[in-house]
């Protein structure tokens, strides 16, 4: 199988060349793990090592399990992926210039990010007001974006509609309609309840990075937590954190790597237990402009597709040799976070190279 040193060695020189301070690396094969090793540190503050039970906070990789969820109402007729987004959710009937903006939208247009909505707001900044009466807000004073623009406004919305569509809270709706039947221990919105904080990966201080975001937009807010601690056991997004209360369909997951990799296994079964296969093949197929149903199609995922988190998380699924990858890591947690998408992009590619020299 893979030459263990030689993923080993990779990982370490993220570690020396401070791209990151801790890491899990899992790799699976015909559903089997093949690799599965933890390096680094967990959290500065208490000195913790990284094991390979350790939780993150998995950011945008949340998108991943709320677009398994939409794709699991469709499997079950609840919905479309062609409907309409206004039909989808009700509640936006009541505020006239998020419909219009939106009336032409499908639930697949949000779901490769062409909805036309901005790429981020914070939405923390107008507290006061709900989610609905922002992107009122927004739709009233901005022109729709062209194109193709990954968005967590796409994200925020389908979390909505999976609420509307379950009956049920969004934490509750993936602890039930996801977890429990795929048998995932560690997949929450929740880390406390299912880990210590010594058995979870720390990131960054006081949200430093959005507080650069907001002032470059001239926009105040005032309850920033503190840049002095790590933040540790809570989710690092700040409309997640802030706005949200941890609950949100963008960002604000956290899981081991080995629950992760049970999720990219759905997309090589052909949906498992949970989506019909006519559904994983859209959601696996490029839709145009490097996106699936919420997964992205990139150099750095070869032979196949997957998504990063901002925190310094990715899940690659490469169909062509029956293998998911997931690589979790604490980028965020050091005086300044790197840039690590040419070590993703090292690393997929010295595996399938391996598997390349294999069958030679």
């Amino acid at each position: 199988m893979l030459n263990k040193r030689d993923i080993d060695e990779v990982m370490e020189e993220g570690l020396t060349t401070e791209l990151f301070p801790g890491a899990v690396c899992h790799i699976s094969k015909g559903g089997e793990t093949i690799y599965h090793e933890a390096f680094g540190t967990a959290c500065h503050s208490t000195r913790t090592s990284v094991q390979t039970d350790t939780l993150f906070d998995i950011a945008s990789l949340t998108k991943i399990v709320t677009t398994t969820l939409i794709l699991k109402l469709a499997s079950e007729k609840k919905l479309n992926i062609d409907d309409w987004i206004v039909s989808a959710l009700p509640t936006l009937h009541s505020y006239s210039n998020l419909t219009n903006r939106l009336s032409n939208v499908t639930i697949r247009d949000v779901l490769i990010h062409q909805s036309g909505l901005p790429a981020w707001f914070p939405f923390y900044s107008r507290s006061d007001s709900s989610l609905f009466e922002v992107l009122e807000d927004i739709a009233s004073q901005t022109e729709p974006v062209d194109g193709m623009v990954y968005s967590d406004l796409n994200f925020m919305l389908l979390g909505e509609i999976i609420q509307y569509h379950t009956k049920k809270t969004l934490d509750h709706a993936v602890e039930t309609e996801m977890a429990a039947p795929l048998h995932l221990e560690t997949l929450t919105y929740h880390p406390l309840h299912v880990a210590s904080l010594s058995n979870i990966a720390a990131t960054e201080q006081g949200n430093r990075t959005e507080q650069g975001m907001c002032e470059k937009r001239n926009i105040t807010f005032t309850g920033w937590r503190p840049n002095s601690s790590w933040i540790h056991g809570e989710v690092n997004d700040g409309n997640s954190f802030y706005f949200f209360q941890g609950i949100s369909g963008h960002a604000g997951l956290f899981s081991t790597a080995k629950d992760l990799d049970v999720i990219g296994q759905l997309y090589l079964r052909k949906g498992g237990p949970l989506l019909s296969n006519e559904l994983v093949q859209e959601a696996s197929t490029d839709q145009g402009n490097g996106r699936g149903l919420g997964w992205q199609f990139d150099p750095m995922f070869p032979r196949g597709f997957g998504h990063t988190g901002f925190t310094g998380t990715s899940l690659w699924v490469c169909p062509e040799e029956d293998l998911v990858c997931v690589v979790l890591t604490n980028r965020l947690h050091q005086e300044k976070a790197a840039s690590i998408n040419g070590f993703r992009k090292q690393l997929h590619e010295r595996i399938v190279n391996q598997l390349k020299e294999m069958k030679a």
